[in-house]
């Protein structure tokens, strides 16, 4: 379960520039300083979901 609301509202910009480039280790990073999950994520194999996760949290924090 991902916890959307722990992610500031200041780092929504951040999220849309790292999801355009791709940047996973970004992403990855934004995850374990916000814990917004239990989830460990990879670098390596888990890029597809931390990203849909992260659409989603974009698409929630939209709707809100």
């Amino acid at each position: 379960m991902w916890h959307f609301d722990r992610l500031p509202e200041n780092e929504l910009e951040n999220v849309k520039h790292f999801l355009e480039q791709k940047d996973v280790l970004s992403l990855n990073r934004l995850h374990d300083q916000y814990k917004l999950s239990d989830y460990f994520y990879s670098s390596c194999c888990d890029s597809k979901s931390l990203f849909n996760y992260f659409k989603k949290l974009l698409h929630v924090r939209a709707n809100h």
